[in-house]
């Protein structure tokens, strides 16, 4: 006789393949600008896979799972891109801010009376609603995985990603010369399938709590799982060292941090005194390596990114569509024709560098809910996962480790997308989605449990 849970798995085996295809056409095809090429249609022939694999009856009942504020953000983050794209007639669409400019070349070519959609980007705002509906299909699979089901994907995962890390230790060696996927890419650091060299730090950096989670749940003692997780730490430090990235070793820095707090709860503040001290000293030590000099010489220099300088000269532009929003995608076609002469600079301007402030005047009052909903969700998600660790003393087991690792993740997506764009890019998306997945699938899990119970 088969057992209940053999009968009811959260998503069948056959159903396994293909979130795996989803994952590696994420990560070998989604690490540069989103354009309409071959990558673009065969990740779209993955997703679309992904999509008719997953009954609605599927989707529906996971979400049901979730607490109110996540199904809220969940379902306004699929609908906002396709709400955005509902052509409007133009006693609406003209008289929303910032209409203006499109107003006056629609009048001069005689077009004016046509019905035209909110985005002021259409072909980008497209692309976003493509992504996110993958995306949300993506999530609604992960949320409903079994634990065997889950390591699997989890593996897969970091396979793919030692694989990027392969082909960039190749494209670091080789100066650029071999295995580049990306016509305008940082070509002299170790990219992998990325075109910018941040978004494979942090992709690194996100490998530290990951890897540690699942050194965590391989059989063994513990001092060789830290003898373990010390390798994994000193490779990845080493490879973000390639990549060139002030802010992957920043974020490095952190994730081997709070995975050390995670390991010695009692003791941090010794360990952080310790883990303080050995990275001034091996810093020090580094410094002497004319390439590493580089990039700690960096750090002190942050000035000429212009960061700063772009976020306050788009802060009129925010303000003024912050309410509405531009369209998801448009914010070089927003940027550009109020660009001044004084601020303009040798490099095409194609992102804010600060997603958090992007993503509200690209998507206005409802992006800045989703926003709001996303926090209130994983604040929910924390308290209850150290309300089951006290109860059940599960702080070891392996969900608890993913969870802990998920929130890492997540908190360095945080701390990124306040100088950078790492959601914009299809590999560093499905990554998030992930682990924002992760946080979420002990509702789904605990319904499940229920349901079984009942039966």
């Amino acid at each position: 006789m088969v057992s209940r849970t053999k009968k009811r798995p959260g998503v069948s085996q056959l159903c396994m393949a293909p979130i795996y295809v989803f994952i590696v056409a994420s990560i070998a095809l989604g690490g540069g600008p989103g354009q309409l090429d071959f990558a673009l249609l065969a990740w779209c022939i993955a997703a679309l896979f992904l999509i008719v694999s997953r009954p609605w009856q599927n989707w529906n009942s996971s979400l049901r799972a979730l607490p109110s504020p996540a199904q809220g953000a969940v379902w306004l983050w699929l609908t906002l891109p396709f709400f955005q794209l509902v052509p409007l007639p133009p006693s609406i669409w003209q008289t929303l801010p910032g209409s203006e400019i499109r107003t006056a070349i629609a009048q001069h070519f005689g077009m004016g009376s046509q019905w035209m959609p909110l985005s002021l980007s259409p072909i980008e705002t497209t692309y976003t609603a493509i992504v996110s509906l993958g995306m949300f299909t993506f999530f609604t699979a992960i949320i409903s995985l079994t634990e065997r089901q889950l390591r699997q994907a989890i593996w897969v995962i970091v396979g793919m990603f030692a694989l990027a890390t392969t082909i960039g230790v190749i494209q670091y060696t080789s100066s650029g010369q071999l295995l580049q996927f990306h016509s305008l890419a940082h070509r002299t650091s170790l990219l992998g399938f990325f075109a910018n060299k941040n978004h494979m730090a942090l992709a690194l950096a996100c490998m530290i709590p990951l890897g540690y989670a699942l050194i965590k749940d391989l059989p063994g003692e513990g001092a060789i799982k830290n003898y373990q997780f010390a390798c994994l730490f000193g490779l990845v430090f080493a490879l973000l060292i390639t990549t060139n990235s002030r802010a992957g070793l920043a974020f490095g820095m952190i994730a081997t941090l709070a995975t050390l707090f995670h390991i010695a709860p009692k003791r941090r503040a010794l360990v952080a005194s310790i883990f303080v001290g050995a990275v001034a000293l091996l810093s020090a030590i580094l410094s002497l390596v004319p390439n590493i000099a580089i990039v700690m010489e960096r750090f002190g220099n942050t000035s000429e990114d212009g960061r700063l300088d772009m976020l306050a000269q788009s802060w009129p532009l925010i303000e003024q569509y912050s309410a509405t929003g531009s369209g998801f995608g448009s914010f070089s076609e927003v940027f550009v024709p109020n660009e001044k002469l004084e601020w303009l600079l040798p490099n095409y301007v194609n992102q804010l560098h600060n997603d958090w402030v992007q993503f509200v005047m690209e998507g206005g009052i409802p992006a800045g809910l989703i926003i709001i909903l996303v926090i209130i969700s994983l604040t929910m998600a924390t308290l209850k996962a150290r309300a089951q660790g006290e109860q059940h003393s599960s702080s070891g087991s392996f969900e608890a480790n993913i969870l802990w690792a998920s929130m890492v993740i997540i908190a360095l997506f945080g701390l990124h997308s306040i100088i950078d764009y790492p959601a914009r890019r299809i590999a560093s998306l499905m990554l998030l989605i992930f682990a924002l997945s992760l946080t979420m699938r002990p509702y789904v899990l605990a319904q499940r449990k229920l349901a079984m119970a009942n039966s």
